[in-house]
């Protein structure tokens, strides 16, 4: 719910189970979500597994988020959000939402976690 991040930097990451890429970020994601939830930056995940049609059911997802020890929500990504964040095609896609809702920076594909953490630091910053 869009509604519950409301006047908080948030990242969203959307990812499926099987992409290499994902598995690369995923561990990046969670060094970040340590340093920074202090912060008042939320991390959520949207898994598209279901979405893309792929064969992996939720306990691998489970046993994929217990391995990565995630601990900020995982949700399904739907069709809904698909279109209301223009039809991902590449995967990771990360998105940073400003406090206001608004998305102030995109990235499709790996980001290294330096420059994610820049970004991070940035938008923590008061305007």
């Amino acid at each position: 719910d869009s509604q519950a991040l409301r006047g908080k930097v948030a990242l969203l990451y959307v990812w499926f189970t099987g992409c290499p890429p994902c598995l690369k970020e995923t561990p990046e994601l969670v060094k970040l979500d340590g340093e920074f939830a202090s912060r008042g930056v939320t991390m959520v995940a949207a898994n598209a597994d279901r979405l893309l049609g792929l064969s992996y059911d939720d306990a691998m997802r489970r046993r994929y988020l217990a391995e990565h020890q995630v601990k900020f929500p995982v949700a399904h990504w739907t069709k809904e959000s698909d279109y209301a964040f223009g039809s991902i095609a590449i995967f990771p896609t990360l998105f940073l939402i400003d406090p206001k809702g608004v998305i102030i920076r995109h990235w499709v594909g790996y980001v290294s976690a330096e420059e994610l953490r820049a970004a991070l630091a940035s938008a923590l910053q008061p305007s």
